[in-house]
Formats: C-alpha cells, sequence, structure tokens
C-alpha cells in the first residue's frame, strides 16, 4: 500500500479575518486547503464540481468558487465567506 506524498507546497492567506500559514498539496483545492489543512470551519462543501456554488466565496474582493481554484492559488489571499458577511436585513411586514 502506498502512501500519499508529503504536502509540497507553503501558502498564508487569510479567512475571515484569521490568518493561516500551511503546507498543503499542489493538487489540493483551495476548499480543502482552508477546510481540512487550516481547519477552518467555512466555507461549506457542496458538488466539489463548481456547479452548486455552496462553497463560493470572495477572494480579493471577487466572487470565486473555492473548489474550482488550487489551493497553492490562495498564497498572499484574502478569502471571505459567506459567513463574515452580514446577512441583509429582513423586512417586517
Amino acid at each position: 500500500m502506498a502512501l500519499a506524498p508529503p504536502p509540497d507546497e507553503h501558502v498564508t492567506f487569510t479567512v475571515d479575518g484569521v490568518s493561516y500559514s500551511v503546507t498543503t498539496w499542489s493538487d489540493l483545492s483551495a476548499l480543502r486547503t482552508i477546510r481540512f489543512v487550516a481547519r477552518h470551519a467555512s466555507p461549506r462543501i457542496g458538488c466539489e464540481g463548481g456547479t452548486c456554488g455552496t462553497c463560493e466565496s470572495q477572494v480579493n474582493g471577487v466572487a470565486r468558487r473555492l473548489c474550482q481554484i488550487p489551493g497553492p492559488a490562495l498564497d498572499g489571499c484574502v478569502v471571505e465567506t459567506p459567513v463574515s458577511r452580514p446577512s441583509p436585513p429582513f423586512a417586517i411586514r
């Protein structure tokens, strides 16, 4: 049984105001790097194919689906998940 190779990419990024400096695999998505390597609870996991939009977050101010970005591309980025943004006010009638 072959073991997975060790992580090979060092990245530093910020998610919802928390800074992370981790070593990840070059073929791991940004979504999995944030959730499983940095152990940040948000963003949510959906289809992981880019169609559902569950993992959509702001990366340097641009809406991106994190399952479609390689983890090493997060280096130097600021990520804001829906959890960090205030929800819109609801109209009371």
